[in-house]
């Protein structure tokens, strides 16, 4: 199993970490969507799930405006061609 990159050292969750945490995760997922499309899903429906997961951790974790505020800045990112920038 993958593991998963520790935060920079002396960082705290105030700092900006989104790259960092991005950089760390990446190869799980990227393992996970490989095993799901493996197992018959499309790469299409994994990333759709996961999409649809994250969104709704997000909404618990930061509250909906938050949360649909941000999944605006994805939307105008990927319209943009900057997608997956953090």
């Amino acid at each position: 199993m993958t593991t998963i990159a520790r935060p920079p050292d002396g960082s705290t969750a105030a700092d900006d970490r989104g790259a960092a945490c991005a950089d760390a995760i990446a190869p799980v997922l990227g393992g996970m969507t490989l095993r799901a499309v493996d197992m018959g899903w499309s790469e299409a429906e994994v990333t759709v799930a996961v999409i649809s997961i994250a969104a709704g951790e997000l909404r618990s974790v930061a509250g909906a405006e938050a949360a649909a505020d941000l999944l605006r800045a994805v939307a105008a990112g990927i319209e943009s061609g900057h997608a997956g920038d953090t």
